[in-house]
């Protein structure tokens, strides 16, 4: 019934158009009546009244028939159009709504298949879960440590930041595991079975440890990262004494030194993992999802049980150091004492030191300390003398300190290298003997450079910055080259040792780390700034131990 009294416009038209003709038809009669009347009286109407009414009748008639042509004709029109619009938008929101059932179906299908593909890449993988986070988890990581401490060879990797969800009782489930392996390896719990239990946490001295607190800082007024991994320290290395008499039990610990990339509980059977990444604050139990693990066996692409016992054990072998090295070794690796010194950057190859050196240059806008023995390689044309050429010119007050060739310093080091070809020599036989020294090639690099600095002089002096370059002959103990800009500092030890020798014209140097300090912003602690105490030495040894040259 109500199919039948929905609006339809094909109906409608129709009856329109049965209704036009009939009009139509009607209105033709009237006119020719109309026209009939006027026709017979129109002569007649001039002199009878009565013939004049019914010729305005016969008008009257006329006019209404085509006026009424007219209305119908516009009604005609102004009908069709809206016809063709309420057919246009039936039209059009029928294809909006198979163009919407279209879309829907699309991604309603792509939804499909992305859950399909996911589910099989899981399959393959060996992800037989998702839990919410760890607390989610937490039950199954407890069934499995607690089935692999009872197998015939149970084996469990830990590795996390400090584990304190098993060493403290924030989460029950986890904690009540952790009291399964201290039972076990306490000798609480006697077992016929050999297991092995690996725990591994963060160094908070390390880079990563650095990073790690320090985003956290960013929101946690009271960052516990530190304090959490200490505690866990000493709980884990009063468990591996114990560990020691039992030879069931074996538990071990260690800090890794990387940033924590991952929480992990691994067993034979078993793998619980949860993606690390820098968080603003530290938070008990965040939700980031847990993925369980299972090993794979046959021809699949992703062993991921595997691969993770592999990540473990890379940490383990090649990123960490022992729990006792740490305490009782007092062990504490490179990078906190790197950081308090700020060292910048550390190179072994003198091509790339090169390049640091020159951009150093480029980048002083006040200063520029430059110390070293013969110093050549600056001030032999090259890209190096051009970069301090360009400071002169730019203001910069440049001052070089090389050592006195006539110096006994200068001798002690060029007797060093004479003794690399000439193993019969004394000192005393090579210090007196002039003409030997000014062979030597210290010597002669030296005393060619200062010959080159003064050439330099020469051309600044027309740019009228020639001022701005000064040179010192030293005759100090040459401890080390310098190099001092406005923010940084570059340092190379010097030293009278050389192994692998080969050469014919054996020169010390080049052999040890070079190194990079930033000058400290913190103008307080003086005392931990290698930049300004090595620039005081610099400038104890010009004004007090050198000379300008002759």
């Amino acid at each position: 019934m109500k199919s039948k009294e929905k609006f339809n416009t094909k109906v409608l038209a129709r009856n329109f158009g049965n209704f036009s003709t009939r009009m139509l038809l009607t209105i033709v009669f009237f006119s020719l009546i109309g026209l009939v009347i006027i026709y017979i009286s129109y002569d007649l109407a001039e002199n009878d009244v009565k013939y004049y009414v019914i010729r305005e009748i016969g008008k009257g008639i006329l006019i209404t028939s085509l006026i009424s042509g007219v209305i119908k004709w516009y009604l005609q029109r102004e009908f069709t159009k809206e016809l063709n619009l309420i057919k246009e938008i039936k039209d059009d929101n029928l294809s909006m709504s198979l163009l919407s059932i279209e879309k829907s179906v699309d991604k309603q299908t792509k939804q499909i298949t992305d859950y399909s593909l996911s589910l099989g890449a899981m399959l393959s993988s060996g992800v037989t879960r998702f839990y919410k986070n760890r607390g989610e988890a937490g039950e199954d990581i407890n069934s499995a440590m607690q089935e692999a401490l009872k197998s015939a060879e149970g084996t469990i990797k830990i590795v996390g930041i400090s584990l304190n969800d098993f060493t403290r009782d924030e989460v029950h489930v986890l904690h009540e595991a952790w009291n399964k392996v201290q039972d076990y390896v306490n000798k609480e719990i006697e077992t016929n079975s050999n297991v092995n239990v690996q725990a591994l946490v963060l160094d908070p001295l390390s880079k990563g440890g650095y990073l790690r607190s320090n985003a956290e800082k960013q929101e946690d007024t009271s960052p516990r990262l530190t304090y959490d991994v200490k505690k866990a320290i000493g709980d884990f290395r009063e468990l591996e004494v114990k560990s020691e008499g039992n030879d069931k039990v074996n538990f071990e610990a260690r800090l890794y030194r990387t940033s924590p990339i991952l929480y992990m509980v691994w067993t034979n059977n078993v793998a619980f993992v949860q993606q690390y990444y820098f968080r603003p604050k530290h938070q008990a139990d965040v939700n980031i999802p847990v993925l369980k693990y299972v090993p794979k066996t046959g021809d699949y692409e992703f062993k991921i049980h595997k691969e993770l016992e592999f990540h473990f054990n890379w940490l383990w072998d090649s990123a960490s150091i022992s729990i006792k090295d740490y305490i009782d070794s007092n062990s504490r690796g490179t990078f906190e004492a790197l950081k308090k010194a700020r060292i910048e950057n550390i190179y072994y190859d003198s091509a790339e030191s090169r390049k640091r050196i020159i951009s150093l240059i480029q980048d002083t806008q006040e200063v520029l300390c430059l110390k070293g023995i013969s110093l050549h390689s600056y001030f032999h044309r090259n890209n190096l003398t051009q970069a301090i050429i360009n400071a002169c010119k730019r203001g910069v007050k440049v001052n070089v300190l090389l050592i006195d060739p006539h110096s006994e310093q200068a001798n002690i080091r060029s007797y060093r290298e004479l003794k690399f070809n000439d193993e019969t020599i004394s000192y005393d036989e090579f210090k007196s003997n002039a003409e030997l020294i000014s062979e030597q090639r210290l010597y002669i690099d030296t005393t060619s450079s200062i010959r080159n600095i003064k050439i330099l002089k020469k051309e600044l002096k027309k740019h009228n910055c020639d001022d701005n370059l000064r040179l010192k002959l030293y005759r100090s103990a040459p401890e080390a080259f310098l190099l001092i800009t406005d923010e940084s500092l570059i340092i190379e030890q010097y030293h009278y040792g050389k192994i692998g020798v080969n050469d014919e014209k054996i020169v010390l140097g080049k052999d040890v780390p070079i190194f990079e300090y930033n000058k400290s912003k913190n103008k307080v602690s003086k005392v931990e700034d290698p930049y300004r105490i090595y620039r005081d030495h610099f400038y104890f040894v010009r004004d007090h131990f050198s000379n300008p040259p002759e």
